[in-house]
């Protein structure tokens, strides 16, 4: 099996990991896929219905909103001894460790399967209104994505094969990523394309390779 981890980062808002599992040679068996993130500091929960675990700190938090095609569940451990899981260490040599919850997402199914995760950084105890779906077109060709943070919608995507045509909600590009930011009135406000030509919204264009429009 072949493991592959993609990091977007928009900033100063929120990361999008991806991980894929994938099958060497394309053998297309079935297997139970984790992905593990470790908090630091202990006290996180897990929503039982949209899996969303979130830290509890006084100051800054963190929200992980994860994105499955298939069945998922989430496992919180934390200062467990017997296997060791959910600690962190505070020296070279681990002499020193606290317990921290660590969050496992497990999902089971064919390859080539993908786990798409929102990190969600914010103040204070209360998480803002964010929100993160799977848009049509999301597949293991590539994540298509719509994140709304109320006062805005991003559109997210990231080509997973050897990139060519694809579109992703309103849009159509041909690279390899491509991110797009509305404002609530739906107008776009900033754009950005990489590994490709082209990044357009009804036939207009709205950025080239490497060009961030806005």
């Amino acid at each position: 099996m072949i493991h592959v981890r993609k990091v977007f980062f928009a900033s100063p808002d929120y990361w999008v990991v991806t991980d894929l599992l994938l099958g060497r040679d394309g053998y297309p068996g079935e297997h139970e896929a984790a992905v593990q993130y470790q908090f630091g500091a202990p006290g996180a929960t897990a929503d039982a219905n949209t899996h969303v675990v979130r830290s509890h700190n006084k100051d800054a938090n963190l929200a992980l909103l994860p994105v499955a095609a298939q069945p998922l569940h989430v496992d919180l451990h934390e200062g467990e001894e017997d296997p060791p899981s959910g600690w962190i260490g505070w020296s070279l040599h681990r002499a020193l460790k606290e317990p921290a919850t660590m969050a496992v997402f497990r999902q089971k199914g064919a390859v080539p399967a993908q786990l798409d995760c929102l990190l969600f950084p914010y103040r204070g105890a209360q998480l803002p209104p964010v929100r993160v779906e799977a848009l049509p077109q999301h597949s293991a060709r590539g994540s298509a994505l719509r994140i709304n943070g109320g006062e805005w919608t991003d559109y997210y995507y990231c080509s997973h094969g050897e990139g060519g045509a694809a579109s992703f909600g309103e849009f159509e590009t041909d690279a390899d990523l491509a991110w797009v930011r509305t404002d609530a009135a739906g107008k776009v406000v900033k754009a950005v394309c990489e590994g490709g030509s082209y990044l357009r919204r009804g036939g207009a264009q709205l950025a080239g390779s490497g060009q961030l429009s806005s």
